[in-house]
């Protein structure tokens, strides 16, 4: 965890009554080879991906975006956001959401630009009020 905005939105979201937030890495290729699918849990609680309101990518290269459907799809979370109904709400962030239109398919909230000042906020009125899907065009 080097990477010190995943550490500041980590203490941001659980500095809040309605959130406990987890962290996730993807394993290196070798590693996923040698391990069963319990890998793809979280590291606090060891929860499947598959059980949370909203999962977050922080996309810091272009590389990255097979690792977010590789992780989709090994937590048998669908990949397509049409097809998951709105749950897990799938929230992607970092250097590489500059031009979201690549993952539209497959994200459900784009954060183009810092987000650690807004994403508390954000997840709060997911859980309060909700969340309804807008296309890209």
């Amino acid at each position: 965890m080097s990477h010190l905005g995943l550490k500041i939105l980590y203490e941001s979201l659980n500095s809040s009554n309605l959130i406990f937030a987890e962290r996730f890495f993807m394993p290196w290729v070798d590693a996923i080879k040698l391990f069963k699918k319990d890998i793809f849990v979280s590291l606090e609680t060891g929860r499947p991906l598959d059980k949370f309101d909203i999962i977050g990518f922080s996309l810091q290269y272009e590389l990255s975006y097979t690792n977010l459907l590789s992780i989709l799809e090994r937590s048998e979370i669908p990949i397509n956001s049409s097809d998951r109904g709105g749950k897990p709400i799938v929230v992607t962030g970092g250097a590489c959401t500059v031009n979201p239109s690549v993952l539209r398919d497959f994200i459900d909230v784009f954060f183009i630009g810092e987000m650690d000042s807004k994403f508390k906020e954000v997840c709060e009125g997911i859980k309060i009020g909700g969340f309804k899907r807008r296309k890209i065009s």
